[in-house]
């Protein structure tokens, strides 16, 4: 659970609530008329252009709430939630996203990079007011019960943060508990698998094993007594000692841990002494993530046998990664940064219609959002195979003739007109042409001939969450790539 960064807003005397909230929006017409309304609330309010100056002044001066939009140049409002999430100083600011963009996969996009709440634009004035005082009133919860007490890995909410003589007694017992339950070394062993030492890009790193391959390339076990002692005093303020970014600070930080040994006998003054110059490392070692992290979310929690096949999951982390600096060398305005384009997603599925391999980024990283898994977006001509497949099954043969005439459907108190995607319509065509060239109306017509009802219950029996409109017939239902892969390996049967 996260800590608040500040003391989340209140309210002023008489109800109206008060908070600092800065608003970030590249729309100068709408981040003043966004600031009006939350001043007149009470609220004390800040604005920036775009994301870099949003980042600038949360880290300048943490606010209670951002209200940040998501389409934004120079930093998107997406990698603006990591920065602010990554940095201990913004880490627990609430965050609310407002934007056009609505679908779902965007939705999860934002969420996962570390937003409370995600209001889609066009918005009600009042709606908006009642999420923001909603997020504050949580932050100012947690604020209020944020002191932890860590137990062989598990986090308790146990004690207030008020200074009185209970609270002092309850500390007692609960350490004396602790220990009577724990050994030193296992309530240690604990702290140290899930202390923080620092962020790999959006990633924390946690934990000493993983801060010894983040600083040093190497496991824990074979440290050395002048990196054990910066990993060590590291973990008091792992941002303030960080070696590549204030060495002198790590460097007297590793003297004191040294001089504490020494005093505690652990180790001799020449042996101290030699640590001391042992040089600080001037680069980290990016953590190597496997590139089965995405596969392993299908997984995570639970012990059994998967169907993932290592080398051909190789394969695709690296053909992934050759295809994308083939696509970045030609067109460089798609390179890689905060604002790219480009996303990922594959699934390889085996003959028999086992999951061989998957991968749902770029970069696959542990906690980041897997497309594979949970980018849903309309399926579009993909269903159309699905149709044919059924009326093959009803007794209709590939060259059966279908009519490509404008087509108005009924639907509601209105009339839907499905179009073909390049405007023209072609008479007689048999159903091989229209799935071969995706001709749109003639199988709209060809899905009205089985039976609306007929086509849903197809598309639900492979897995897939049709509306029960006309509009599925054209791929208007929301899949994953893996609900879609898994789909198609009917035809593999």
């Amino acid at each position: 659970m996260r800590r608040p960064a500040t003391a989340a807003g209140g309210q002023q005397a008489g109800g109206r609530p008060s908070g600092s909230i800065l608003v970030v929006e590249d729309d100068p017409f709408i981040s003043r008329l966004l600031a009006m309304e939350l001043e007149a609330e009470g609220y004390q309010v800040r604005t920036a252009a775009d994301g870099e100056e949003g980042l600038r002044m949360a880290l300048e001066r943490c606010p209670d709430l951002v209200l940040a939009d998501v389409m934004m140049p120079r930093m998107d409002g997406f990698e603006l939630v990591r920065r602010l999430r990554a940095d201990p100083r913004t880490e627990g600011v609430s965050i609310i996203l407002l934007t056009a963009r609505g679908l779902s996969a965007d939705k999860l996009e934002g969420l996962t990079a570390g937003a409370d709440d995600y209001i889609v634009k066009p918005f009600e004035s009042e709606e908006l007011r009642v999420r923001i005082r909603g997020a504050l009133r949580r932050a100012r919860y947690l604020s209020e019960r944020s002191v932890r007490v860590e137990g062989e890995g598990q986090g308790y909410l146990l004690l207030r943060p008020e200074r009185r003589m209970s609270r002092k007694v309850l500390e007692a017992f609960l350490a004396s508990l602790l220990e009577y339950r724990y050994s030193k070394r296992q309530i240690l062993n604990a702290y140290l698998n899930h202390v923080y030492f620092g962020q790999d890009g959006g990633v924390s790193v946690v934990g000493v094993e993983a801060a010894s391959r983040f600083y040093f390339g190497k496991p824990a076990r074979f440290l050395s007594l002048h990196e054990a002692a910066l990993l060590a005093g590291m973990i008091a303020a792992p941002n303030r000692f960080n070696p590549f970014q204030h060495p002198q600070a790590a460097k007297a930080r590793r003297a004191q841990a040294l001089s504490a040994l020494q005093r505690e006998g652990h180790v001799s003054g020449e042996e101290a002494t030699e640590a001391q110059l042992g040089p600080l490392p001037t680069a980290p070692w990016p953590l190597r993530w496997e590139a089965a992290a995405h596969f392993l979310d299908l997984v995570k929690g639970k012990e059994v046998s998967t169907t993932l096949d290592p080398v051909v999951q190789e394969a695709v982390r690296a053909g992934v990664g050759a295809s994308l600096a083939r696509l970045w060398a030609q067109k460089p305005a798609l390179g890689e940064g905060s604002g790219d384009p480009l996303q990922v997603a594959v699934v390889v599925v085996g003959a028999d219609g086992r999951i061989l391999a998957l991968q749902g980024s770029k970069q696959p990283k542990p906690g980041e959002l897997n497309r594979a898994l949970s980018a849903k977006r309309p399926i579009g001509s993909l269903v159309k195979p699905f149709l044919v497949a059924r009326a093959l099954e009803e007794g209709w043969n590939l060259e059966a003739t279908l009519l490509d005439e404008p087509l108005a459907v009924p639907v509601g108190t209105q009339l839907w007109a499905p179009q073909n995607h390049d405007g023209r319509f072609r008479g007689a065509i048999s159903v091989k042409e229209a799935l071969v060239y995706s001709v749109n109306v003639p199988m709209v017509r060809l899905g009205l001939s089985l039976g609306l009802s007929q086509v849903t219950n197809t598309l639900r029996e492979l897995g897939l969450s049709p509306p029960g409109t006309p509009a599925e017939l054209l791929g208007a239902v929301e899949a994953s790539p893996l609900e879609v892969a898994r789909a198609f390996t009917t035809f593999l049967a």
